[in-house]
């Protein structure tokens, strides 16, 4: 008879807020139905099938997971699960097609119709083990179990290409297998452990004790025997949390119960979403950036400040809210306690403390800016500022200058006094090359500040 799925199962009890969710891997690679497979909550396993959650691709973000149904989709990957949002597991009780699930019957029995939560069978042709010698293979659609057929007498078979055989206690057999002694096409004939009824060694080298499940560790062959020794299992625990193990690769995959982005083999504690390595420390009590030497006592304050034109500063402390993670958007960290602290102008972009730009016009001060109002204040210091070339007169001339440094100096507004921030006027640019310093004057040039 066909060997059902048999792999070891690694299994979740992840710790939150006083419960546990229990999660056991797969190794089943299949697609849902693969096989003509049934309904979710149907067959050899019990489980609660996903409830109406508004299909896959509704939108979920806003799922409260603390008054949803266990089981209702919560995000692309995860469902409710004793109150929080989980990413969808076999062992957690809820049978999840997305993941291919079949079925969820909370053990981990080999062979009970539900294994690993995929159906054990959904055809007979699926429980066929292609040995004539132990008769037809079905598979009970009710328990979803392959049951075994009638093993057959002394029926002809082929032992391999060429050589043939009988059929002996369900396997084919060479003909003079079972007579005492190693006969032509024969690896062995007694009884030990590392000969099969069909006279073959179990095993000659690794490779042919290999079960494919790399959660079990590397089997290796006793030569000297022929049996085969079971490698080292993959534990996986870490940081008193239990993950799961991949059948495929053999890596541990470990929970976020959280949901802060840290796995809880890293994450010194999971039932805390403020609290996770590289987190923000600030003074609320906990250690959220998991390191001991980061101080609490001297850490920032936890509020979150408005900031209406997200610059990075805001203009009072009206509004504020604590948050022990990033900012969200339109909030700021940075408290507003002074002129190097306070944004002057909240609805302008531009406009905060320590602004190194220049304008060529000024921003609103009022909700509705008419001519002559505004302000060239743009780095708040209540003073409005133009750089150092823009705040002198021109040179009579240019041409006379001796150096590049003097040339230059020479440049200026052609008038009797400096425009005002954002008027206009006249620029001379006097430049050094071959023929000496020379000027170019700019009409209608504007005149920025800050």
């Amino acid at each position: 008879m066909k060997s059902v799925r048999g792999v070891l199962t690694i299994c979740t009890v992840v710790l939150m807020a006083g419960f546990g969710v229990a999660a056991c891997s797969s190794d089943s690679k299949d697609p849902v139905g693969v096989d003509g497979g049934g309904l979710p909550g149907t067959g050899g396993g019990g489980g609660t099938a996903l409830p109406d959650a508004g299909g896959v691709d509704a939108p979920v973000d806003n799922v409260d997971c603390t008054t949803a149904k266990a089981g209702s989709v919560c995000s692309a990957d995860g469902v409710c699960v004793a109150g929080v949002c989980a990413t969808s597991r076999c062992g957690d009780g809820i049978v999840d097609p997305r993941v291919g699930e079949d079925c969820e019957d909370n053990n981990e029995t080999a062979g009970d119709g539900c294994t690993q939560c995929r159906f054990d069978c959904s055809t007979s042709a699926s429980c066929d083990d292609g040995n004539v010698c132990n008769g037809a293979e079905t598979c009970n659609l009710t328990t979803r179990i392959c049951e075994p057929g009638t093993a057959a007498g002394a029926v002809s078979c082929m032992v391999s290409a060429g050589v043939p055989g009988t059929c002996k206690e369900g396997v084919c057999a060479g003909a003079g297998c079972g007579n005492g002694k190693v006969d032509v096409g024969e690896d062995c004939d007694d009884k030990t452990a590392g000969c099969t009824k069909d006279c073959k060694f179990v095993c000659k080298v690794n490779a042919d004790c290999d079960n494919k499940n790399a959660c079990d560790g590397a089997e290796t062959c006793e030569v000297a025997s022929h049996t085969c020794k079971p490698g080292t299992a993959v534990v996986c625990k870490a940081n008193n949390c239990t993950g799961m193990c991949d059948p495929g690769t053999g890596m541990c995959d470990y929970p976020d119960a959280d949901k802060d982005g840290s796995r809880c083999n890293l994450d010194c504690n999971d039932a805390d979403p403020a609290i996770f390595p590289g987190g923000f420390e600030c003074k609320d009590g906990k250690d959220n950036d998991c390191n001991a030497a980061t101080a609490d006592s001297s850490a920032v304050g936890c509020e979150c400040y408005v900031d209406s034109d997200k610059d990075g500063f805001a203009a009072s402390v009206t509004g504020a809210i604590a948050a022990a993670g990033a900012c969200p958007t339109g909030y700021t960290r940075t408290k507003p306690i002074d002129a190097n602290t306070t944004d002057c102008a909240p609805s302008t972009t531009s406009a905060f403390p320590g602004q190194t730009q220049y304008f060529p016009t000024p921003y609103c001060t009022v909700k509705f800016c008419i001519v002559g109002q505004g302000s060239f204040d743009y780095n708040c210091n209540t003073t409005a500022e133009s750089s150092f070339y823009d705040n002198k007169l021109a040179a009579t001339t240019c041409t006379g200058a001796k150096d590049s440094f003097t040339c230059s100096f020479s440049s200026g507004w052609v008038a009797k006094e400096v425009p005002a921030c954002g008027a206009s006027g006249t620029y001379r640019s006097c430049s050094y090359g071959r023929t000496g310093c020379v000027g170019v004057d700019t009409p209608n040039r504007i005149r920025p500040c800050r």
